[in-house]
């Protein structure tokens, strides 16, 4: 179930909708009711299963030395 941002061009008001499915979602602006709105082109971030959620250069820490 996505979730998109919308623009209202008449008030400036940032709002998210939620689209359950293939139904059809009201996008009004839920501050002055206009319906003159545009969807946002919104970045996400994904992680994989086997993802430990640290961002890192891959490198190692210590003294080399052998």
């Amino acid at each position: 179930m996505p979730i998109y941002e919308y623009d209202c061009r008449a008030c400036s008001e940032v709002f998210s909708v939620l689209k359950l499915g293939s139904s059809e979602v009201d996008t009004s602006c839920p501050k002055c009711r206009s319906k003159d709105t545009q969807k946002k082109v919104s970045s996400f971030c994904s992680m994989g299963s086997g993802d430990s959620g640290f961002i890192g250069g891959g490198g190692t820490m210590g003294g080399g030395g052998g």
